[in-house]
């Protein structure tokens, strides 16, 4: 192995361990900002918490099933998932520009 290419191998290897890192720093600076802890109580159906451009609201759809709402205000958005215990389901995704402009076009008829 000659030098030029060891240099190499050693610079890309030192970009990945930052890259590796940052991710991790981030993914837990992500589930702090969320307040995610193994401790905490479980979410309680009817819920609302709100972070940044995101909220989220669970609901009791009756049995051991409840709905998880998410708006995504950024992108305008609404994601609806079933939730049991041991699955997260996305039911239905909405377009909120879509949804909006639809109905104001109904009221307007």
């Amino acid at each position: 192995m000659n030098k030029t290419q060891t240099t190499y191998n050693h610079a890309h290897n030192s970009k990945n361990a930052v890259l590796t890192l940052t991710a991790l720093a981030l993914a837990l600076l992500l589930i702090l900002q969320i307040g995610w802890s193994p401790f905490a109580s479980p979410a309680v159906a009817g819920d609302v918490s709100s972070i940044g451009d995101y909220t989220a609201l669970t609901a009791d759809a009756g049995g051991s099933e409840d709905i998880l709402a998410t708006i995504d205000r950024r992108h305008e958005s609404l994601l609806v998932y079933g939730a049991s215990r041991n699955r997260l389901e996305l039911l239905q995704a909405y377009d909120l520009k879509i949804v909006f402009a639809q109905a104001r076009a109904a009221v307007r008829k």
